[in-house]
């Protein structure tokens, strides 16, 4: 395994609330959250650098930013593709910004795989979701997992992480690795879960319904 930039995982915020990145963001309403989001952005740029095919990037943060930050540099790079990311929560500023991808082109089709508690712990933050992307993007299930693929022709991106889809201030890590392979088998297993749970009615099951229906798969 080889691990790239390593001297790199701590970074410190480097631009203000006058840059011209800030154009074209339109979640952050005030000064102080635009020039927040700006120093996230450019903290992931700095630490993910250059995408090259068979990247293997190990990266340790301690807040500096989010995983829809990283989502959107690689996103930078790749050009239009196709995005999945399955999380066990989700925040609405992170939704946002998500549906924005898909709204501005950079994001060609996009799939969620989420907990099944995540619409009682979190249900306005669910029903935000539902209405951005519709309930045939989205399944949910017994879901701990973090991860997201990004693909396209050129370009097999797996983000393998502690992150959830939401502001990430703890201690988390990015594992980025561009493999074929690796994003072969998360599609297959993602579509599976696609296939065998049809999105008519999955949010208007009990409990119960989702554990049952997780132990027999």
């Amino acid at each position: 395994m080889t691990l790239e930039r390593s001297s790199n995982p701590i970074l410190q915020p480097s631009i203000g609330a006058n840059d011209q990145k800030a154009v074209g963001y339109r979640v952050p309403t005030t000064p102080q959250a635009i020039a927040l989001q700006l120093r996230r952005r450019e903290n992931a740029a700095d630490a993910i650098g250059e995408l090259t095919h068979n990247l293997e990037l190990y990266i340790v943060t301690k807040g500096q930013f989010s995983l829809i930050d990283a989502i959107r540099v690689l996103l930078n790079q790749t050009g239009p593709a196709d995005l999945i990311i399955t999380t066990w929560t989700a925040h609405g500023h992170n939704i946002e910004e998500t549906a924005g991808l898909l709204a501005d082109g950079k994001v060609r089709s996009a799939r969620f795989l989420i907990d099944h508690t995540f619409q009682r712990r979190k249900a306005h933050f669910c029903g935000q979701i539902r209405a951005m992307f519709g309930d045939d993007a989205i399944r949910i299930t017994k879901n701990h997992a973090k991860l997201v693929v990004i693909s396209n022709e050129k370009w097999k991106v797996n983000i393998l992480t502690s992150m959830n889809l939401n502001q990430n201030l703890r201690l988390e890590y990015l594992l980025i690795r561009e493999s074929p392979e690796l994003a072969a088998f998360n599609e297959s297993w993602i579509s599976e879960i696609f296939k065998k749970k049809p999105s008519a009615g999955q949010f208007q099951q009990t409990h119960a319904f989702h554990e049952h229906a997780f132990e027999d798969e």
